[in-house]
């Protein structure tokens, strides 16, 4: 669909006065599509100036995709609002149980017809004067409690206020029944909307804001969204929102996947290195690498574990091999530094200018750990 972009080129978004980055081309497009960032946050990288995404010729492909799509869901959107039509709803239903009745004035009274002859006589047509045949009328006779046709008519009246009282019933009970089940699917909504919030903070490396959100949610959802969040343990931790113990438990869970019982043996390491027992760390971190041996995070904890054990040498070289692979991570970085003020002089010697040249070209693009890496290459 698009052109073959370099894969080794970086960019950085300025989103909302955040810096966010670096990326390669896919993950903007991702990011775009996924209405994270917008067309017009902008966008560069190490070569050119910033400029907005909608403006920048390598993203025009993209951009124009984009609004062909959000025309599309207008153009959709006008015609379905147009087929809908109204509805009466509860109203209708109402309106049909409603029963008349007619009022009684005395129940023990009733009336049935009886026919009254009244003779009149009127003057004929042709001057003849003959008798006019009999009129009926209709006249009212009440009747008494014990008739047939009071007992029916009292029957029906009883049998109608059954029939309105349950039909009342049943709408009382299914208006109560359906106001509790959209206030119980609206919260359901509002947890999973938090939930994918948590999981965004995650992916673009926020881990603080996922924490802070992920603070929020109720006890079930967050024990069900932990095994994602391994990464964010220390700061998990730190915030009361998680135990040891508990992360060690979701190590003999069968829904645990190799990638996350690895973070749990990470998590392991570091509570043993904290405890300052480096057999048992390096135990733990050796567990982790059968699990998943290509892991960034267990390549850079061998370096931290190589730091604390002194060996500045090679703790230099495993954290130098991981800042020149594609992420250049300023932990890296400042690992790298850390390792290089233990060399001794001659490796210093034949480090240095490497060193800073690391330092320099990352201190100008990247953010994070720059003011450490700053006071580095100022004593350097």
């Amino acid at each position: 669909m698009y052109l073959e972009k370099n894969l080794e080129k970086k960019w950085i978004i300025k989103s909302e006065n955040k810096i966010l980055g670096p990326y390669n081309f896919d993950q903007i497009v991702d990011l775009l599509r996924k209405k994270q960032i917008s067309i017009i946050d902008e966008v560069r990288d190490p070569e050119t100036r910033w400029l907005y995404v909608r403006e920048n010729s390598e993203f025009k492909n993209v951009v124009e995709e984009i609004r062909k799509e959000i025309d599309s869901k207008q153009e959709s959107t006008k015609t379905y609002q147009t087929s809908v039509g109204t509805s009466t709803g509860f109203e209708d239903v109402a309106q049909k149980t409603k029963t008349d009745i007619s009022p009684f004035t005395d129940i023990n009274i009733d009336t049935k017809d009886a026919e009254v002859v009244k003779e009149t006589s009127a003057v004929p047509a042709f001057g003849r004067l003959e008798p006019l045949a009999p009129k009926v009328e209709k006249a009212r006779m009440y009747g008494v409690q014990g008739d047939a046709v009071i007992q029916k008519k009292v029957t029906d009246y009883a049998s109608k206020v059954k029939i309105g009282a349950a039909v009342a019933t049943v709408l009382i009970i299914t208006s109560l029944a359906g106001y509790y089940y959209f206030q119980k699917r609206s919260v359901v909504k509002q947890e999973e909307e938090l939930e994918l919030q948590v999981k965004k903070y995650k992916y673009l490396g926020l881990y603080q804001k996922a924490v802070d959100v992920f603070a929020t949610l109720p006890s079930p959802s967050q024990k069900k969204l932990l095994p994602e969040l391994l990464e964010t343990y220390p700061l998990l931790e730190s915030s009361g929102l998680v135990t040891y113990d508990e992360v060690k438990a979701l190590k003999a869970d069968p829904s645990t996947n190799a990638e996350q019982k690895a973070y749990v043996e990470l998590i392991n390491f570091r509570v043993a290195i904290n405890q300052k027992n480096l057999p048992l760390a390096e135990e733990y971190l050796v567990k982790a690498a059968v699990l998943q041996p290509t892991m960034p995070l267990i390549k850079e904890n061998e370096a931290l574990l190589q730091l604390v054990k002194k060996d500045f040498p090679h703790a230099f070289e495993k954290f130098k091999m991981l800042f020149n692979s594609k992420d250049k991570n300023g932990r890296y970085l400042l690992g790298m530094t850390q390792a290089y003020m233990g060399l001794s002089d001659k490796e210093k010697a034949e480090n240095a200018k490497e060193m800073l040249r690391s330092l320099e070209s990352y201190t100008i693009i990247y953010f994070d750990y720059r003011k450490e890496l700053l006071l580095t290459q100022i004593y350097l």
